[in-house]
């Protein structure tokens, strides 16, 4: 194991979910796909499906975190998979339960979905998941979705998540960074407990591996003092300042106020789409991370990814959603559409034969992704199927633009 993949094996609860609002208004791989997007049914699905199969779904739909744009991007997801023949003719049905990230609330989600005998329960965002996994094991329950959302769901055995590992998704661009040149970055975080571990135990440790000079600057997350964080960020002339877990008032205004320092150098914005679409054109060379190849534009993916991007498109438009296209809805969607490939030769739903299929991926051809395979040896104690995230940069019209060689990887893993 090498240097970078002992650091990697601390596991932090960083301020993924904030990542993934951030990116709530704005704008090749071979392996097997399943008939759940191969192509269009000959025949309407009410003439051709099956019996459903009920699949739990847990998202925030209020609280701190509040993101019903992922559900959006679900049901539109759950419409496309079973228009194009659902899942071995079967047609996917939700068992949905609001979230609000609190562990009571996942609880209860928890019961309703075995009291449902759901086969596997698909997670949007859920800060609150932890407390769901002791119940779900005892039904032999599978729990999957995009990414993590909370500590102990990163790393069971009874999970299976098709986004990059927490720990990659946030150290890829260090390494991209590094690759592109840069010496020296300062990054501006809110000050929790957890982002404190993770810049201790990742970030820090990461940047001396790699080379680079690196300061964080915390700030408080209700009363940030961006003039007098940018104009010290600035005092050190590092060649890149950013922030690598933001929402998108928080990117937008470090974004303002370096420029008004008169700051020259390179910014990071995590994945804050939103405020780059508040933004405009003056956040031209800014850069963002996805973890999808992103809608708006679809020029820049694999042929065959940008055939994945119309059909999310058209879907979208179909299910009335058209205003959250350019979005992380995206996120939703896709791992609908990577859950129904993955079963795609799954005859008998039920929690043992779901867990079973979901660990032998391998490879796979993951919608809007990366091939990923889900035996949790992608990250090493991580329960992510893969570890790439995609590097984006803003244009002079405000769009973003795919900046990195396709998938960027932490160096060493």
């Amino acid at each position: 194991m090498s240097r970078f993949r002992h650091l990697f094996s601390f596991a932090v609860l960083v301020a993924a979910s904030a990542a993934l609002a951030a990116g709530c208004g704005s704008s090749g791989s071979s392996g097997p796909t399943g008939g759940a997007a191969s192509g269009p049914s000959n025949q309407p699905a009410s003439h051709t499906l099956g019996s459903p199969i009920n699949v739990g779904y847990i998202n925030d739909e209020s609280g701190p975190v509040a993101v019903p744009f992922i559900t959006y991007g679900t049901e539109a997801g759950v419409n496309y998979v079973n228009a194009h023949g659902g899942i071995n003719g079967h047609p996917i049905k939700l068992v949905a339960c609001a979230g609000d990230s609190s562990p009571e609330k996942s609880i209860g989600c928890a019961n309703q979905f075995v009291q449902a005998k759901v086969p596997v329960v698909l997670e949007g965002v859920d800060n609150g998941a932890d407390a769901m996994l002791p119940i779900l094991k005892s039904a032999h329950i599978p729990l999957t979705g995009g990414l993590a959302f909370s500590a102990a769901a990163s790393t069971s055995q009874q999970a299976y998540f098709f986004d990059a590992a927490l720990p990659a998704l946030t150290v890829a661009p260090m390494t991209f960074f590094h690759r592109q040149g840069v010496k020296s970055i300062v990054y501006i975080l809110p000050d929790t407990p957890s982002n404190r571990f993770f810049d201790q135990k990742l970030l820090a440790p990461t940047a001396t591996a790699l080379g680079i000079k690196y300061k964080t600057l915390f700030y408080s997350p209700s009363a940030p003092q961006w003039p007098v964080l940018a104009a010290t960020a600035e005092s050190m002339h590092p060649d890149l300042i950013g922030t690598p877990a933001a929402v998108d008032p928080d990117c937008v205004g470090l974004f303002n106020a370096l420029k008004s320092t008169g700051y020259g150098g390179q910014v990071f914005l995590a994945s804050c789409a939103a405020g780059v679409q508040t933004l405009g054109a003056q956040a031209q060379g800014a850069y963002l991370y996805s973890m999808f190849w992103w809608p708006g534009t679809p020029q820049d993916a694999p042929s065959a990814k940008q055939a994945e991007i119309d059909a999310y498109v058209s879907a979208m438009k179909q299910a009335g959603q058209s205003k959250w296209i350019n979005s992380n809805a995206a996120f939703g969607f896709a791992d609908v559409v990577t859950l129904a490939r993955a079963l795609a030769g799954t005859s008998t739903f039920t929690g043992h034969g779901v867990n079973a299929d979901l660990r032998a991926t391998k490879d796979l051809n993951a919608f809007l992704g990366e091939p990923i395979t889900c035996n949790h040896t992608a990250f090493p104690g991580q329960s992510a199927c893969s570890t790439g995230v995609l590097m984006y940069k803003v244009d002079s019209s405000g769009h973003l633009r795919l900046t990195s060689s396709g998938w960027v990887k932490p160096a060493g893993a």
